[in-house]
């Protein structure tokens, strides 16, 4: 939904990353779960990409959690407002922060708070 590639091709380039050791994976294709092995290699990756594709990566991304994962951003508004946030979709950006502060406060007046 993000990169524009079908799940084979994706499976394909992320074990390379893996191989090639820029990447840990956690759990089994599909389902797996990518973190950079370095910071500075991760920021290195963004930076080289111009700030419009990033913005169109991050758009995707929002995009991509609300249609495909909906159980997730309702779970972590805040994530899609940050991806809504760094891809310039900023009335997205607010609807979600204003769901992550109307959980947190509901979260904050339950049961057993002080």
């Amino acid at each position: 939904a993000v990169v524009g590639m079908g799940e084979a091709a994706l499976c394909h380039e992320l074990g390379r990353l893996v191989e090639a050791e820029i990447l840990f994976a956690r759990g089994e294709p599909p389902s797996a779960t990518y973190t950079f092995k370095h910071a500075l290699v991760q920021e290195a990756a963004y930076q080289s990409l111009l700030k419009r594709t990033r913005q169109e990566l991050h758009g995707r991304v929002m995009r991509a959690l609300v249609e495909e994962f909906p159980e997730r951003a309702e779970a972590e508004p805040e994530v899609v407002a940050s991806h809504a946030e760094a891809g310039g979709l900023v009335d997205e950006a607010v609807t979600y922060l204003r769901r992550q502060t109307r959980q947190s406060h509901a979260g904050s007046t339950g049961p057993g708070s002080s």
